[in-house]
């Protein structure tokens, strides 16, 4: 990761991080954490030498979950009271069609890539957290109004998905265990190179080339998101792991932690899925794994002044 003593910053000067909906929730609760670990996770993203990113994906998790139930809604509120605190204020990953659109057009065309982040202040703002906290038929109709507003945000990424790449959609139903390491690297790369060809379906520029695949395989965005499928694909045919409604929801959180140089998930199955993927350029880490990072690379000492 970054290397750095006490009285330096990391190299480079911010450690960019993604945090799953599961880490936000383990945080809030101190699951694997206490109190002192988490005034030290927040003194690293206050001090500048980390920035947290997030994305819609993660707010999308908290709407369906505040929509069940008053104690849920509360446990909600909770997480996004602590993301508030943590999170990059000014930015949000933009929308995973935007993102995915925009690196197969760059691909063909050769044009420069887009930053993945939309500017905005204050996001996670303060009227979210009213919105949660209240009761009453006005509240509860503008939860379901802003639920089904990022409903539908979602959907349209997964509406491309399924159009244009149906292979990744697939549940095996024939399982092969005891494959060997090669063959099961030989699969990982055949469906990568599947997930990048049906991203390039998305456009229609002409033809699909190889070098065009490999420049698609080359951002970020569709990176994370085709080898991860790809790894994850792995898991269905040759470890005998069932097909699970929030498997599509785990590959936008990788295409976004692409972008990032540390994602941080408590799902300890698919780390598994992530941490086989070959030259993988970001580390994955539990919530205590990142705080024994931050401590070995920023130091309670450096960090002791930021409020």
């Amino acid at each position: 990761m970054c290397e750095m003593d006490m009285d330096s910053k990391c190299a480079p000067p911010t450690t960019t991080v993604y945090f799953d909906s599961s880490t936000y929730d383990h945080a809030d609760k101190s699951i694997g954490v206490d109190a002192s670990d988490i005034k030290l996770v927040e003194r690293a993203f206050a001090s500048g030498a980390y920035s947290l990113e997030f994305g819609v994906h993660v707010l999308e998790e908290w709407m369906r979950w505040a929509a069940r139930s008053a104690p849920d809604r509360q446990q909600t509120l909770g997480q996004i009271q602590l993301a508030r605190r943590w999170v990059n204020p000014k930015r949000i990953f933009r929308q995973h069609r935007d993102l995915a659109m925009e690196a197969v057009i760059a691909a063909f065309s050769g044009s420069r890539l887009p930053e993945p982040f939309e500017y905005r202040e204050d996001y996670l703002c303060g009227a979210l957290e009213d919105l949660l906290s209240s009761d009453g038929e006005a509240a509860e109709a503008e939860r379901r109004r802003l639920s089904s507003w990022v409903d539908e945000r979602i959907s349209e990424f997964n509406d491309l998905i399924l159009s244009t790449a149906p292979e990744l959609m697939e549940a095996w139903s024939s399982k092969r265990r005891g494959a060997t390491i090669e063959a099961k690297s030989l699969y990982f790369y055949e469906q990568r190179l599947k997930s990048a060809v049906s991203f390039a379906r998305t456009t229609r520029f002409a033809p699909i080339t190889p070098e065009v695949v490999e420049r698609i395989l080359a951002t970020p965005f569709t990176k994370g998101y085709c080898e991860a499928a790809a790894s994850l694909l792995c898991s269905y045919r040759f470890d005998g792991r069932r097909v699970d409604a929030g498997d599509s929801r785990d590959l936008m959180h990788a295409a976004l932690a692409a972008h990032t140089q540390i994602f941080v998930t408590e799902d300890a199955r698919f780390a598994k899925v992530l941490k086989r993927i070959p030259a993988r350029g970001y580390e994955v880490m539990s919530l205590p794994e990142f705080v024994h990072a931050v401590r070995a690379c920023v130091g309670t000492t450096q960090l002791s002044g930021v409020a």
